[in-house]
């Protein structure tokens, strides 16, 4: 079981990220806590406002269901460090040429490029882990299991990034 009780984690002031959807999906906006699982635990609205309520109920009842069954609950992580959004990226020069002719390619910087290719690549981990993380702990409702395999498909789809 829990160390700490309900109330504490029901209490932990978590960073919330809102993202706003694009119309092609739908539209609206997306918000959700990066320690507890971008797509585990999150909301939707029509409005910023509806999207953060709709996490912050979600939010509530998934750390009431984890405390109950004695899952670990992560707590909120303090950002140490400072990003720039520089950083230098040694490669074989191979792999070097093949991404630069796939940017030209595509109509884009190389710097797009790559930063495209990079979150893609860290998004499908991260969808990967809570796939994994669903089907270990059977806490998912059905609805979130669909998001799940809906971002999935949505992420195998490469688009035209001009």
């Amino acid at each position: 079981m829990s160390k700490k009780d309900l109330d504490y984690y029901l209490n932990l002031d978590y960073k919330i990220i809102v993202e706003k959807i694009p119309e092609k999906d739908g539209g609206g906006y997306e918000a959700y806590i990066k320690e507890l699982g971008k797509y585990t635990c999150n909301g939707c609205g029509e409005t910023y406002q509806e999207a953060i309520g709709d996490l912050l109920e979600y939010k509530d009842e998934l750390i009431k269901e984890w405390h109950a069954k004695g899952y670990s609950i992560p707590e909120p992580e303090e950002e140490k460090e400072k990003f720039s959004g520089r950083f230098t990226v040694r490669a074989p020069r191979e792999l070097h040429k093949r991404l630069y002719e796939a940017a030209k390619k595509n109509n884009v910087s190389f710097n797009h490029y790559v930063v495209y290719l990079l979150g893609k690549n860290l998004d499908f981990s991260e969808l990967l882990s809570e796939v994994k993380k669903a089907h270990s702990s059977q806490a998912f409702p059905d609805y979130k299991i669909k998001k799940l395999n809906d971002k999935m498909d949505n992420m195998l789809e490469f688009p035209n990034l001009a």
